[in-house]
């Protein structure tokens, strides 16, 4: 078990609902939180447009920003539940006197960070795919690797994806995000299961790009 594993199981345990507000603007952490069940998902809000930044699932720790540099969030930044699910919450002191002393959580935190740095860049070259099918493709092949479960020669991808959270995340619209994944279904690349996507062919995804 990890150093930071065996930190947060001595905070306190708290169940969240699908939609619950860590994070805003106007709302200040209550402390450092490690997921154990469900995904959350941070964006940033302007007037028109919600971009979706990074989805968070079990086992990750946020917001590592706060106890980084003492800010809460960018005034647009917003950290929300985007299922039921249940997280460990401990003090940001008591998190960083674990971090001061011990030489391992150190080593940990420091993957978790790069960890982070590492969805980050990939966000970026997604965006910076020329049209909206390489867009969608790239950022479908990431939620495999994130996401994904392996079952025989497919692939679920297990959140709950919609066209909109597609959309949000790719800075596409959501018309076009939409006739984009009913080429790839009438192509039997991928396909819809309830709420959940599954690749079929994870290979012909790749030879998209």
């Amino acid at each position: 078990m990890s150093a930071l594993t065996k930190l947060f199981q001595q905070g306190k345990t708290i169940q969240f609902k699908k939609n619950y507000l860590f994070i805003s603007p106007k709302k200040v952490p209550e402390g450092i939180y490690q997921i154990t069940d469900g995904f959350i998902f941070s964006y940033s809000q302007s007037a028109t447009k919600k971009r979706i930044q990074t989805i968070l699932k079990k086992g990750d720790i946020f917001p590592l920003a706060w106890f980084m540099n003492n800010s809460s969030a960018r005034k647009d930044m917003f950290v929300q539940a985007l299922t039921d699910g249940k997280a460990q919450l401990i003090e940001k002191e008591i998190f960083l006197d674990c971090i001061n002393k011990s030489h391992i959580a150190t080593l940990e935190i420091v993957d978790v960070l790069l960890m982070y740095l590492s969805v980050y860049v990939d966000r970026v070259e997604n965006l910076e795919e020329d049209t909206v099918r390489d867009k969608l493709t790239t950022r479908l092949i990431y939620f495999a690797n994130r996401f994904g479960i392996k079952d025989g020669q497919n692939i679920l991808i297990n959140i709950p994806i919609t066209h909109k959270l597609i959309a949000e995340s790719i800075s596409v619209s959501r018309e076009n995000v939409s006739r984009e994944l009913k080429a790839l279904e009438n192509e039997k690349v991928i396909a819809f299961k309830e709420r959940q996507m599954v690749i079929l062919d994870i290979e012909r995804l790749k030879e998209g790009l």
